[in-house]
């Protein structure tokens, strides 16, 4: 490859002419300790041979089970087989090597899996998955007693898959016939407390909306709202009027002085003497009679303005007034309202809950009684199923030990 370095011709011939010469050596080695090689690999054999004699004899007898689990169509009542899943399986594998199933497999064999001491354990007992076979591998000193306990040990496990099935089902069907009963009187009292509220206090949910508490109380909120920005506006417009570094011209810009007749009037004659004043102001001298004569025409004006001034702010002050009694007495019709309402608002809200409380234990009510059917139908119908798949047989030679792979190691 690009960016790589290759050995060369003659790094590759070195390394060959290595090989050779080392094995040219190992040769005339063995050549000139022939006796010794010799000597080495027949102890070896020996020794293989003697520790190979001492072990106890053991033969494999292999028995098959299939796993699979039906559900059956409740319409047409065929059944379907279901894949399981490897997971499933492996469960499976562990299932077949507890003890319950083991101890079963030795009643069912008629043989104990101990001997009378409980020193040793003579019988090997080991499972093995392959998709839906499960495969029950049996070591046992005798061939018949190793067959035996193989197909022992597989109807065992047949018969606790079977039992672990139905014992699902009716552990389910037990649970849901014990709490139905306890759900639908929680559901039923449930709905007794509803009603008994709704007769005790009179209350319908449907005319919560238009209840006339609710629109008397929406109705004062609204007209205290409306007077308190009435004395907001009163009291800016005071505010103006009063305010002496503001031109007394400029203060009856307001609101209440330009709806009134008499004041605007007068605030016309009032631009009109100013603008005499300027006129002969320029035409003739500061101090002349004729100037002095206007402008003192203009500050009677003055005083007539801070007059309609004074007018103005005394009719607001009575319009003040009579806001602020009025808010007085809608704030505590307000308050009294507001009282009332959020009675109301407690029932509605105490109603609230009951009426979810009742919603919840029956809808609970209702998915277990729904489970319950299920679970009658399921316990019929759906089921893991195992069953014997090939029957084990007494070997023709034992497993253990291997003398060809003993010898060989030797």
């Amino acid at each position: 490859m690009e960016g790589k370095l290759r050995p060369s011709r003659a790094t590759v011939s070195a390394a060959s002419a290595a090989q050779v010469f080392l094995y040219r050596e190992v040769l005339n080695a063995l050549s000139r300790h022939r006796f010794a090689a010799v000597t080495v690999l027949l102890v070896g054999m020996g020794l293989a041979a003697a520790y190979t004699a001492t072990r106890p004899v053991l033969y494999r007898s292999t028995a098959s089970v299939l796993i699979e689990e039906y559900t059956r169509n409740i319409i047409s009542l065929e059944r379907q087989v279901i894949r399981l899943s490897p997971e499933v399986t492996k469960a499976q594998k562990v299932l077949a090597e507890s003890r319950p199933v083991l101890v079963r497999a030795s009643e069912i064999s008629g043989l104990r899996l101990r001997d009378a001491e409980g020193e040793r354990m003579p019988v090997s007992f080991d499972a093995r998955v392959d998709g839906q076979l499960l495969y029950l591998d049996v070591l046992d000193e005798d061939p018949d007693r190793a067959a035996k306990l193989a197909n022992a040990w597989a109807q065992a496990f047949v018969e606790e898959m079977g039992r672990r099935s139905r014992l699902t089902s009716l552990q389910a069907r037990t649970f849901l016939e014990k709490s139905l009963p306890e759900l639908r009187n929680d559901w039923i009292a449930k709905q007794e407390a509803l009603i008994r509220f709704e007769k005790e206090f009179n209350f319908d949910v449907r005319q919560f909306e238009q209840h006339p508490l609710r629109s008397r109380y929406e109705e004062l909120g609204k007209k205290l709202d409306d007077i308190n920005a009435q004395l907001a506006a009163l009291e800016a417009e005071l505010g103006i009027l009063e305010d002496e570094s503001i031109p007394v011209e400029v203060r009856l810009q307001t609101p209440r002085a330009r709806n009134d007749p008499a004041t605007q009037t007068l605030l016309r004659q009032f631009e009109e003497r100013r603008a005499r004043v300027m006129d002969l102001r320029m035409s003739y001298k500061p101090d002349s009679q004729e100037v002095r004569a206007a402008e003192e025409i203009l500050r009677e004006f003055v005083d007539y303005l801070r007059a309609a001034v004074e007018r103005i702010a005394a009719q607001v002050r009575i319009e003040m007034r009579g806001a602020m009694e009025t808010r007085d007495r809608l704030d505590v019709m307000y308050a009294d309202a507001e009282k009332s309402f959020d009675a109301l608002k407690a029932k509605a809200a105490q109603h609230r809950m009951l009426s979810s409380e009742v919603a919840m234990a029956e809808r609970l009510y209702s998915d277990m009684a729904q489970k319950k059917g299920e679970t009658d139908i399921s316990g019929r119908f759906e089921f893991s199923y195992a069953r014997q798949w090939q029957q084990a047989e007494p070997p023709s030679r034992p497993a253990y030990p291997d003398w060809r792979k003993n010898l060989l190691l030797g």
